[in-house]
């Protein structure tokens, strides 16, 4: 299992798949995707990210963490007023790391990195290109 995934629509936003959390390091704020279970969840989490001071002029902080919830979660597919339990939260993050993981091994995607260490000294992180029904996303996984 992947460490992150996220991709550069999701602006500085990261899957965590082991705490079920969407992570932007650059702010070390975690939002729980388990607490999305119905669309007042969801925009009640896009708000409460909105109110912080390092959101309020980079509207990219919101566009990216609704991106990346839409993505992982579908919240789409639920009808109004319906919501989602924590088992269905998880099975469809599940199914989201599973999607990755298959397009990988099946070459699906295409490894743009070049497997050596990054110019500050960590670790390299493979950049993969995925074709979708909507977009090419450059996926990122560590």
């Amino acid at each position: 299992m992947y460490s992150t995934i996220s991709c550069p629509e999701w602006g500085p936003w990261q899957l965590l798949p082991a705490t079920d959390e969407v992570y932007d390091p650059r702010h070390h704020f975690a939002v729980d995707l388990e607490l999305m279970s119905d669309n007042n969840r969801v925009l009640d989490g896009l708000l409460q990210v909105s109110m912080k001071s390092w959101s309020l002029n980079e509207p990219r902080e919101i566009d990216g963490l609704l991106r990346a919830i839409n993505d992982v979660l579908h919240p789409e597919d639920r009808e109004p007023g319906q919501s989602f339990d924590v088992s269905e939260i998880k099975s469809r993050i599940a199914a989201f790391v599973h999607e990755v993981e298959v397009a990988v091994t099946r070459r699906r995607l295409t490894p743009s990195g070049n497997g050596k260490h990054s110019s500050n000294g960590g670790p390299a992180i493979a950049v993969y290109a995925l074709a979708d029904a909507h977009r090419d996303a450059g996926w990122v996984v560590t």
